[in-house]
């Protein structure tokens, strides 16, 4: 199996004047990565790397990419492996080994980012919890509304209503409420706004590899988290992103059974470091 990882060569920092790495999961919509990046590049804080973790896209995917690298004040490492179905579980744990920062925060292409995202996450960063934050879902008339101009300007984050708002705030506190209880299975998170230190995710071998297609892998994430004394902090209503609209994914055959499971170990069998030993080899 190949691996292939390109970095940006211009703009580099060490290890330690990286507050974090932004880890960006991709697949087949290069639009939207276009989209997403661009507001990356708004950010308040610029102490930080991008890493995409793409799941076998083409080669515009690669020439937006390349076009970004080209005007970006921060790296961006493009982590890629061929397509042979949906492995999203796979190129996250193979993302995960190329961030350099001790602190991760994930993102998708299909997540447009405020520009106070990252200096919002690192200032709750707490040791051994997991952030968790919202999203404001866009409906398929206003992500067809936008504009690359709406983008650079920052005007999308215009684009939240009073009912989002609320929406966030209800959710946030039924977050707090299900973390207080200790309920498994909850409160739910999404791996397209969330961030943990590298380090617990490397305690719990990352992603299930076992995981196939879309669903069910970021919670059995959160689970092991927690069995491994990394729980859940609720940034929901403060920490948002903006979700453009897309046909909604079919979910991984066998996907919620495996989450459901009675043991689940706190180690992945098969996830981070069996990912990375494939990666060596391409």
């Amino acid at each position: 199996m190949s691996l292939r990882v390109s970095s940006s060569d211009e703009v580099f920092r060490s290890m330690d004047s990286l507050a974090c790495s932004v880890h960006v999961n991709t697949a087949h919509r290069p639009e939207f990565l276009d989209r997403c990046l661009t507001a990356l590049e708004r950010q308040t804080r610029r102490d930080f790397e991008i890493v995409i973790a793409d799941d076998g896209s083409d080669e515009h995917t690669r020439a937006v990419i390349d076009r970004h690298r080209a005007a970006a004040a921060f790296a961006i490492t493009h982590v890629w492996h061929p397509p042979h179905g949906h492995r999203r579980a796979v190129i996250m744990n193979k993302g995960i080994a190329a961030c350099r920062a001790d602190y991760i925060i994930f993102t998708d292409c299909d997540s447009l980012c405020p520009a106070w995202f990252v200096e919002k996450h690192l200032k709750r960063r707490r040791p051994n919890r997991l952030l968790i934050g919202g999203r404001i879902k866009l409906t398929q008339r206003r992500t067809e509304t936008l504009t690359m101009p709406m983008i650079r300007s920052g005007a999308f984050e215009g684009l939240a209503t009073p009912r989002d708002l609320r929406e966030l705030r209800l959710r946030h506190w039924k977050n707090v409420w299900e973390i207080w209880l200790r309920r498994r299975g909850r409160p739910h998170n999404l791996g397209l706004n969330m961030s943990v230190e590298k380090a617990a995710l490397e305690k719990i071998n990352g992603y299930d590899n076992e995981f196939r297609g879309w669903g069910n892998a970021d919670g059995d994430l959160r689970e092991r988290l927690k069995m491994a004394g990394v729980y859940p902090l609720s940034v929901w209503r403060e920490v948002y992103i903006f979700h453009q609209w897309h046909r909604p994914l079919v979910r991984g055959e066998g996907n919620a059974a495996r989450a459901r499971r009675s043991r689940i170990p706190m180690r992945a069998e098969n996830g981070l470091e069996q990912a990375r030993a494939v990666g060596s080899d391409g």
